[in-house]
């Protein structure tokens, strides 16, 4: 498919005359083609249709033949019956642009038909579409129909049509702004992140952070009474001194969260001396823990907690002595197939769904090997830490571990928690929403949470409702944890016997666990 496409993109430079003809017929037979396709819901037709959406959105359109691509795919956003169809319709609307399909996505993300039935929960692919828009006239659309309404509650149709979701379109759109780097608009945006809405006004800070730009409105945001605007505003990495000073001695911890990591963003000669003495002072240990990460990945250094070897190792760099190097402490990392974190409550969430029981050259099943770093992971623990282990499949089974803490410490205990995992049998679907929702709601209370899966989730259930759609789960997970900020690690174990499981496809379930971990602070790693 890249092939035919390159080869596409090298005849309209050849001949520039002569390729509008080709362009509108072009137009014309993805049309007829997507509309042959799109009777059935068998599984090589949605591939198909999908294909068809990738040559939409890869063909440099212009003139009538990108309104001509802009009809077909708001065609596609507003009736296809396939969830993953209608979603890459939506991202491909912000390669191609055009107002009539910009009109048709807003109302197939938050018009009537979006809050019922199969098209509910679509809104979430919202900021990836208004990522790739890079046209000035697909900006001003977006500008003229949601930006300025917003700022002045003239709802427009657009947004008249959302009716009472109509503040998730206007958050969501403005996620996407900052990730298209579309500074035409910080005006509007800067008149939205003074809204009376807090929910528009932390996506309008945010905005504005992640397009690098610095107003006196943060000034205010970091008096706001609602902590959610203050931790937008903290996370922009350009406040100036002072105030980011300032928004590190916020008394909730998820601002001093967000002015971290914001702060860890600078150079390493601002950030480094500022995070020492964050660490000095912080009396949260999770944050204590995201403040060691931050100065290792800055300094390739590693004291841990330890303020003291970290200002005698800054001053030496200081000093140009290179000589006085601390003696640097035992590493406070652990380790689960080469994923290392700092923790002091880790739950441990492992799939024993049916596909880990394949097995390696060795014989060994992916359950087993799982079960083998595992126990290296918790043996290796801080005295102090403590740990939990959920292994899901289509239910939850916890390790029945309810003891005095004390009993978190001894090897006899980690070694009936290892030999409990090792003794579950594979089975059944991959409910990796499930064992979230279980993680974020238990009393443990864990500050870190390892997800190890050889699956995309398939068939989760939580609290009686089904989960299936990636975009869905990804987006509810971001919000559920918005607030409690576990990191999320996770680890696709995908090498071993390759499966013929439609439903265990290794690429979407490798590009779920990766997405899983980077929107959730965490590192990911895939072994195959």
């Amino acid at each position: 498919m890249i092939g035919v496409i390159g080869s596409l993109l090298a005849l309209f430079a050849l001949a520039p005359d002569a390729d509008t003809q080709f362009l509108n017929g072009r137009v014309k037979d993805l049309r007829v083609l997507y509309r042959d396709l799109a009777s059935s819901q068998a599984v090589a037709s949605v591939r198909q249709r999908r294909t068809v959406i990738r040559e939409l959105g890869h063909i440099p359109w212009k003139g009538p033949s990108r309104v001509g691509a802009g009809k077909l795919l708001a065609e596609i956003v507003t009736t296809d019956r396939a969830y993953g169809v209608r979603a890459a319709a939506a991202r491909a609307i912000g390669e191609v642009g055009t107002a009539p399909a910009l009109h048709a996505l807003y109302r197939a993300l938050f018009g009537p038909a979006a809050r019922q039935g199969p098209f509910e929960h679509l809104d979430w692919v919202l900021p990836d579409a208004v990522a790739r828009l890079k046209r000035a006239d697909d900006l001003a659309w977006i500008s003229r129909h949601v930006l300025q309404p917003a700022a002045t509650r003239k709802w427009t149709a657009v947004l008249r049509a959302a009716g009472p979701v109509r503040y998730r379109a206007i958050a969501a759109t403005l996620r996407g702004l900052a990730r298209a780097q579309a500074r035409a608009v910080v005006p509007e945006i800067l008149t939205l992140a003074r809204s009376p809405r807090p929910s528009v006004r932390v996506a309008a800070l945010k905005a504005l952070g992640g397009l690098g730009h610095w107003d006196p409105v943060f000034e205010k945001a970091a008096e706001d009474p609602v902590a959610d605007v203050r931790a937008a505003a903290a996370g922009n990495p350009h406040l100036p001194v002072y105030l980011a000073d300032r928004m590190l001695r916020d008394s909730e911890a998820m601002v001093r969260r967000a002015a971290i990591d914001a702060l860890a963003k600078r150079p390493p000669k601002e950030a480094v001396p500022r995070l020492i003495d964050q660490l000095a002072r912080e009396k949260d240990e999770v944050l204590r823990l995201d403040i060691a990460e931050h100065l290792v990945a800055l300094t390739k250094k590693d004291f841990g907690r330890d303020e003291g070897l970290w200002r005698q190792w800054w001053a030496a760099q200081q000093d140009g002595d290179k000589g006085k190097r601390p003696q640097a402490q035992d590493s406070e990392r652990v380790y689960f197939f080469g994923v290392g974190f700092r923790t002091r409550r880790v739950l441990f969430l492992i799939d024993t769904s049916g596909s880990m029981a394949q097995a390696d050259v060795r014989g060994r099943t992916r359950l087993r090997r799982a079960a083998a770093q595992f126990g290296k992971a918790i043996r290796a623990l801080d005295s102090h830490a403590r740990f939990r282990v959920i292994g899901f499949s289509a239910g939850l089974r916890e390790f029945p571990g309810r003891t005095k803490p004390a009993a978190w410490e001894t090897s006899a205990f980690a070694n009936k928690a290892v030999a409990w995992l090792a003794r579950l049998k594979p089975a059944g679907t991959t409910n990796t929403y499930g064992a979230l929702m279980a993680a974020f709601e238990s009393s443990f209370k864990p500050d870190t949470i390892v997800l190890l899966s050889d699956g995309r989730p398939y068939r989760c259930l939580w609290k009686g409702k089904t989960y299936e759609r990636a975009e869905q789960i990804l987006a509810e997970v971001q919000r559920a944890n918005a607030k409690r900020a576990i990191r999320i690690h996770t680890i696709a174990l995908l090498d071993g016997a390759a499966t013929t499981d439609l439903a265990e496809d290794e690429d979407t379930a490798a590009d779920f666990l990766r997405r899983l971990a980077q929107e959730n602070r965490g590192t990911s790693r895939e072994l195959r």
